[in-house]
């Protein structure tokens, strides 16, 4: 049996609705809409939560007002539904944060991918 774990897209989903591929399930802490229907991973393997993000930065020495500013435009249109749908369709749940929010996401996972690849390193 080949497994796989990876991001989806709208080339995989369409092989999983003509039951060319088997999801067995999603790999983020809690239901995904991408992929309704699919169990976590975490309910069988207690604390298995792994996700695929993109985050927008600027250069360090951005204004203040500028990044919110941008923050609020991307969010606006990041909770539109035709902008939802519209990334939902390539496999991807859009959701807006806070610039706190996405520095404290990118803070706490790297060292938890510095873990992975020294693990590794060590094999």
């Amino acid at each position: 049996m080949d497994i796989l774990l990876t991001t989806t897209s709208d080339t995989l989903n369409e092989h999983i609705k003509t039951g060319k591929v088997k999801l067995l399930g999603v790999s983020s802490p809690g239901p995904s809409p991408v992929a309704p229907g699919a169990a976590p991973i975490g309910d069988a393997l207690k604390g298995f939560a792994v996700e695929a993000w993109f985050g927008i930065v600027a250069p360090a020495k951005t204004p203040a007002d500028v990044i919110n500013k941008l923050n609020v435009a991307l969010s606006t249109v990041l909770a539109t539904p035709q902008i939802r749908d519209r990334f939902l369709a390539y496999g991807v749940e859009a959701k807006a944060s806070t610039p706190a929010e996405l520095q404290a996401m990118i803070a706490a996972e790297i060292p938890l991918w510095r873990k992975v690849m020294e693990e590794r390193k060590a094999e």
